[in-house]
């Protein structure tokens, strides 16, 4: 069933049969690592209607989600820290590289925000004690991470943007969020600065769609929202939204 809608995505989709095949003959529940959106749509269409699956959890403004077959979910996990902020202001970015540095691979834990105060870090069960454990500090402020007797639902902050650009090209998108120019736009994209819904796999000539996340290296992530306008030189204002 591999074919060139999923080119670059042969190993996922062995494991996507695997899963099936190892469920299929034991019963049991199975739960993946965290999938991007990219590859939850991929799981969308390989599996279809033939096999029962879940992707979770399953709240609108979630962005990484575990593909569970089966019906038990204790693999997943909400983690939550109080946290205050008076003089050190955490942001996404500080709390993913404390969990990268403890030697995590980024598909070991889900969506990570803070709200009033409090930091949520979805992750599974195989890691949750290692988390509480060990992640006690980031960027220089104590924290002590609980297990939630519940999945929180996502809170996100963003900054809304209007860009100009010349089209919905990833390249010409890059170089309006980055501010920098087209050329620069494309080395970007070429040595993996650039995602487009947390895949890598890009090329400077993909076109983006309302609500698709384009992340960029060392500058942020941004949310595609609407068009709004076309100017009389042709060109399209769009709305977009920037994570804080």
């Amino acid at each position: 069933m591999i074919n060139e809608h999923y080119n670059g995505y042969d190993a996922f989709l062995r494991r996507l049969d695997d899963y099936a095949r190892i469920h299929e003959v034991s019963y049991r529940t199975i739960c993946s690592n965290y999938l991007t959106p990219v590859e939850q749509e991929i799981v969308k269409r390989y599996y279809g209607k033939r096999i029962n699956y879940r992707l979770v959890p399953e709240f609108e403004e979630t962005i990484a989600r575990c593909l569970i077959l089966g019906d038990e979910t204790q693999e997943v996990v909400c983690l939550t820290a109080k946290v205050r902020q008076e003089f050190v202001k955490l942001t996404h970015r500080d709390v993913y590289g404390a969990l990268m540095a403890l030697g995590l691979k980024k598909d070991q834990f889900g969506d990570i925000w803070i709200n009033n105060d409090q930091i949520v870090v979805y992750t599974k069960e195989t890691i949750a004690d290692y988390c509480i454990q060990n992640l006690t500090q980031i960027h220089q402020l104590t924290v002590h991470f609980v297990r939630s007797n519940q999945w929180i639902e996502p809170v996100y902050r963003y900054r809304t943007l209007q860009i100009t650009t010349s089209s919905y090209r990833l390249d010409a998108i890059v170089s309006e969020l980055a501010h920098v120019s087209r050329s620069k736009a494309q080395q970007m994209i070429r040595i993996g600065n650039v995602r487009k819904n947390y895949d890598s796999l890009v090329e400077c000539s993909d076109l983006c769609h309302n609500n698709d996340i384009v992340s960029i290296r060392q500058v942020g992530r941004f949310r595609i929202l609407e068009e709004l306008a076309i100017t009389k030189k042709g060109n399209i204002v769009i709305r977009v939204n920037q994570y804080q």
